[in-house]
């Protein structure tokens, strides 16, 4: 008993001096080596593939590569990476089970011996001097490029510009948030399996070409990024054919279908990117500021002396209020102007610049009309006390295209369906009903309760009061 004593009474002082010397003299114990991967990386020019920033349909990849028609990323921890079909997904086609536009490759060390062991064999994979060969082979892209593998739903303002520019903004800020990357000035725009030419040619399908009728993704995209370089499917199908590597430093990937298979869609492709938690307030306000730069000076983003209300009108279409609503909206309207305390304007855009439709709705305070493509002009929507939107829609309809655009930016968005009104989260499910459609020329609407609520979002009093 005596011998064990003095052991117990000083183990914690042995154990503390063992603990020291591990970690002064650690260097000269026989552990095991780590591997350096900057030796074979990046000192030999190969530059592995990370990840910065992914929600479902939106990635930000850092060395990202090109090869045989697909988006390539090679790493030694593939599953460290999004589930390929969280990158991108066939737009045409639901049944498609294996993707083909992107591919994980897992880079292996040239003594493992893989051969035995079928777990590894779950990714494409390439040994260390395969990589090195193909590394110092690799072509750079330089610069950023924003690019899509989708085929269709890109030749419209509000599915390119509010479904994949707007919120693959807030993916990118995530990623200048948490790894402090290069505010991007994309230089190159890929449409990788996207047709050039324009998409208003009778009797020629359209619908995989990229370029709006309105030519408003052309403007959107040249505004935004001066010089940028757009290429299509005409310039990345040699490229595929060819035995070419190509290296994007920063590849800004977005894909509408892997979008509506995130897990909070609610049925819109960015519904998990307006989740996605961010320390900058207003992470769109750099891009709206350089869309509106150089604005009309009648209409530019000064801050009124009196709120600005904005009714955007589509009397001449296919989709708009009963004659007799307008009618009675256009009075309501009237005489909340007439008192002073509002500022109303009355907007058709049919003939107006892109430039202008922007700058007017930059110096909005409420914004209402029917359901369709101008309400994608709420990104261009000021943040102020009492700003808001009205989307007016059939009964029994309640289409949430547009309340996310307006969500993001912290701006409240209501549907009105005649004398009901509705936040996104309390209309119900999406779609119309009960006969309803969304392409009706009788929508009808409660004129005086959705003026008396506006009234109420500005702080005047009703109507009578």
């Amino acid at each position: 008993m005596s011998l064990f004593l003095p052991l117990r009474r000083y183990w914690p002082i042995a154990l503390g001096l063992i603990t020291i010397y591990l970690i002064l003299f650690r260097s000269s114990l026989p552990f095991y080596p780590q591997p350096d991967i900057t030796q074979y990386t990046s000192d030999i020019g190969f530059l592995p593939t990370k990840v910065l920033s992914h929600v479902p349909g939106y990635t930000i990849l850092e060395n990202a590569y090109y090869h045989g028609g697909k988006i390539r990323i090679y790493t030694e921890e593939p599953w460290a990476f999004p589930a390929i079909d969280d990158i991108a997904r066939h737009e045409d086609d639901d049944r498609v089970t294996e993707h083909s536009d992107v591919e994980i490759i897992q880079i292996l060390g040239d003594a493992w011996s893989y051969d035995n062991d079928p777990v590894w064999l779950r990714f494409p994979h390439m040994l260390h001097h395969e990589m090195v060969t193909l590394g110092q082979s690799a072509e750079e892209v330089p610069g950023v490029t924003f690019g899509t593998m989708d085929r269709q739903y890109l030749n419209h303002y509000y599915h390119f510009i509010g479904e994949h520019l707007f919120p693959l903004w807030k993916v990118w800020a995530k990623a200048y948030e948490r790894y402090h990357v290069p505010e991007p000035m994309v230089s190159h725009m890929s449409f990788f399996n996207a047709d050039s030419g324009p998409s208003d040619v009778r009797g020629v399908d359209t619908s995989h070409r990229w370029a709006d009728r309105a030519g408003v993704n052309t403007y959107t995209l040249n505004k935004a990024f001066p010089g940028i370089k757009i290429t299509t499917k005409d310039e990345w199908d040699p490229i595929a054919s060819s035995n070419r590597l190509l290296r994007f430093p920063y590849l800004l990937l977005t894909s509408r279908r892997a979008g509506h298979g995130g897990p909070n869609s609610a049925f819109k492709p960015y519904g998990d990117v307006l989740r996605l938690p961010i320390g900058t307030q207003d992470w769109w306000a750099d891009m709206r500021e350089r869309l509106l730069a150089g604005h009309s000076a009648e209409y530019g983003p000064a801050r009124e002396s009196r709120p600005v209300i904005t009714y955007l009108s589509r009397q001449s279409t296919g989709r708009r209020l009963a004659n007799e609503s307008h009618d009675a909206l256009v009075e309501e309207l009237e005489t909340l102007s007439k008192s002073g305390r509002a500022e109303v304007r009355y907007e058709v855009f049919e003939d107006t610049s892109i430039p202008e439709q922007w700058a007017r709705i930059a110096r909005t305070t409420i914004l209402l009309g029917v359901h369709g493509n101008g309400l994608t002009h709420i990104i261009f929507l000021p943040i102020n006390p009492g700003s808001a939107v009205y989307e007016l829609q059939p009964e029994n309809c309640q289409i949430n295209d547009y309340a996310p655009l307006a969500l993001a930016r912290g701006i409240p968005h209501w549907i009105v369906q005649n004398d009901r009104m509705c936040g996104p989260t309390e209309c119900g499910i999406r779609g119309c009903h009960e006969g309803a459609r969304i392409n009706s020329e009788d929508i009808k609407v409660d004129s005086r309760a959705l003026v008396d609520h506006i009234r109420g979002r500005l702080g005047i009093p009703p109507r009578g009061h």
